[in-house]
């Protein structure tokens, strides 16, 4: 992300980045991440991992100490989702380049 030279995509699109590799690594044995920049007002992220069940969000318990990353992507980004592939599945999200 710093080679291109876009600051203001730095914390959103880091954080959003590291919550889904971090799930995809809790529950795959093989991930695939690819960013990128599909017009100048959008960043996405794709993660590809070999576990096709899709992501369940959970209830936020305010006790536990993790369980918040979806809610986190979702709360961060612009839109976001998942789709079957084959081998697996793919996790997404989009948030805004301002």
């Amino acid at each position: 992300m710093e080679g291109w030279n876009r600051q203001d995509l730095n914390g959103d699109l880091e954080l959003i980045t590291s919550e889904l590799v971090t799930n995809a690594i809790r529950h795959a044995t093989t991930i695939t991440l690819v960013v990128s920049l599909p017009d100048d007002a959008t960043a996405m992220v794709e993660v590809w991992d070999d576990n096709p069940e899709g992501p369940a969000v959970p209830m936020a318990d305010p006790h536990a100490e993790g369980g918040r990353g979806l809610l986190l992507v979702g709360a961060l980004s612009r839109s976001w989702g998942w789709r079957s592939t084959d081998g697996g599945k793919v996790t997404w999200a989009r948030t805004a380049a301002p």
